[in-house]
């Protein structure tokens, strides 16, 4: 939890400087750390390049973590880029039923 809360000062850059590139990596460490937003979080820094190169294809990819234990943000952004979704996660349509 403290992770993402860090990730998300460096992201707004509350009470610090603004840093997109260190937003990424407390959002990663405290994603693989089972944080669920923040698996919708570095999802959102691919889609939008903020910190990290564009690429939907990684987007889903962490989008689908969150969303495969219920997050409902995520299943809309999975829904949204649901032509690159389809090619990158076979199957992936049943976490927006689940």
């Amino acid at each position: 939890e403290s992770m993402a809360e860090y990730a998300m000062c460096c992201e707004l850059g509350c009470g610090r400087e603004q840093d997109d590139e260190e937003a990424i990596e407390w959002y990663i460490k405290a994603a693989r750390a089972g944080h669920t937003e923040a698996n919708f979080s570095v999802g959102e820094a691919f889609e939008e390049a903020r910190g990290v190169p564009q690429s939907d294809e990684e987007a889903c990819l962490w989008y689908y973590k969150a969303a495969v234990v219920g997050d409902e943000d995520s299943k809309r952004a999975l829904g949204r880029l649901s032509d690159i979704a389809r090619i990158v996660l076979p199957g992936w349509r049943t976490v927006l039923n689940a």
